[in-house]
């Protein structure tokens, strides 16, 4: 599914639960998006830096010897939200998510 990653030594929280009623539950979910967005975007700015620093040092030659880091870059950017997992696009949890965001909003 999702290849290994050494900086993500937290707990995953599991995908929303079928019971919309479960207010703990689809905040932490929420937590958990938000939280795989930033890395996500974080992992975007270090391809940026390195893909930055790989034009630098290669100059004319950076076509050739940047290639696999702008393919990364550019895959990565084009995804959406970053490539960052995303439980909400799950088959039935759509739904439970938008349920709970009118219930949390309103005053």
């Amino acid at each position: 599914d999702e290849p290994p990653r050494p900086f993500r030594d937290f707990k995953r929280v599991p995908d929303p639960p079928e019971d919309p009623s479960d207010k703990y539950a689809l905040l932490k979910v929420r937590e958990q998006r938000a939280l795989d967005y930033f890395v996500a975007v974080e992992e975007v700015k270090l391809l940026q830096e390195e893909l930055t620093k790989c034009y630098m040092r290669a100059r004319v030659n950076h076509g050739e010897d940047c290639k696999a880091l702008k393919e990364a870059y550019t895959q990565k950017v084009a995804a959406a939200r970053f490539g960052a997992h995303d439980p909400t696009n799950s088959k039935h949890t759509r739904k439970n998510i938008i349920a709970f965001h009118t219930t949390v909003t309103k005053p």
